[in-house]
């Protein structure tokens, strides 16, 4: 079909569907390549198709085994698109994996001076073991943060660093003007936590827990066609079989998922607090879908380290 109409951009959008539908991860590469010079995408669109293409070939290639191919794959996926997040949290896994923690901590600070997430600190954390006194860990995450000082994310992570330690001063000096602007889930989680361990007010860590219900949650890996919330990133959507179509979105409103935080020791009881039972149900294959604070599962990890 292609040699009778090589200039048809919407054969050339077909075939590359059809191969990754089927996996065939050189052909769809090989395919985007052609697309890009018969102006079937753009170039920048062609850089994040394949960047997906390298990230559905290294989690594959991890899943059966091939370590060093889910490693190649996995790094080049980050280089070409940083935001996408998975791909260099696998990749700087890997590299810890093959003895090179220099590299793979080179891979998530860059990433993280474009796109700072959650995923990419939990995997940043845990490239080096956790001190008795947290002292090195907290050390560690500001390395992280000062890559991206002023971004949200950065800010919310010293943040909740610095409640770990409890250092009630320097946490409030993170978050700044962030609780009063438009405050999400886990700035709120942050500041009942604050409220409770820092300044022993119960009433206002109350309050706080009560605007998290409300509150918008943070980005999450979101389907741009269906708006489909499974819980990780996928090369295709397990609801509309879109390809590249999932990618780390804010939500706006308070039904989405919960945000993630690190602070879950300081709030244990906080479902007390607001007279709500933690829920223990769960949407197919995606976290806990009311604010029960603390945190995500995958990031209770973030400080969670063997004792050295």
């Amino acid at each position: 079909v292609i040699a009778l109409h090589p200039d048809d951009r919407s054969v050339h959008r077909n075939l590359f569907d059809l191969l990754v539908r089927n996996r065939r991860w050189a052909d769809a590469r090989e395919a985007l390549r052609e697309g890009v010079r018969r102006r079937a995408w753009t170039r920048e669109d062609a850089r994040t198709l394949e960047a997906c293409v390298e990230g559905a070939e290294a989690a594959e290639a991890q899943e059966a085994g091939n370590l060093v191919r889910a490693r190649e794959c996995a790094q080049r996926s980050a280089e070409l698109d940083p935001r996408l997040s998975a791909s260099a949290c696998l990749a700087a896994r890997l590299h810890a994996m093959n003895g090179d923690q220099k590299r793979a901590e080179r891979l998530l600070l860059s990433v993280w001076r474009v796109a700072p997430a959650p995923d990419i600190a939990s995997a940043w954390s845990d490239l080096r073991p956790r001190a008795k006194n947290g002292g090195d860990a907290r050390k560690h995450i500001l390395r992280l943060t000062d890559a991206y000082p002023s971004h949200p994310e950065s800010r919310l992570l010293a943040a909740e660093a610095a409640i770990t330690a409890h250092d009630w001063s320097a946490a409030r000096t993170a978050l700044g003007d962030l609780p009063t602007n438009a405050p999400t889930a886990r700035i709120c989680a942050v500041m009942a936590a604050l409220e409770k361990a820092g300044n022993s007010n119960t009433a206002a860590a109350q309050l706080w827990l009560a605007r998290a219900l409300d509150a918008p949650r943070s980005s999450q890996w979101t389907c741009r066609d269906c708006g489909c919330l499974p819980g990780r990133w996928e090369a295709i959507c397990p609801e509309c079989s879109a390809f590249g179509r999932i990618s780390r979105r804010r939500s706006l409103h308070a039904d989405g998922r919960p945000s993630q935080s690190a602070i879950a020791p300081l709030m244990d009881d906080s479902h007390a607090a607001t007279g709500r039972e933690p829920s223990n149900s769960r949407a197919a294959a995606s976290p806990r879908t009311t604010v029960e604070l603390p945190l995500e599962e995958e990031e209770r990890e973030l400080f969670r380290r063997p004792d050295a």
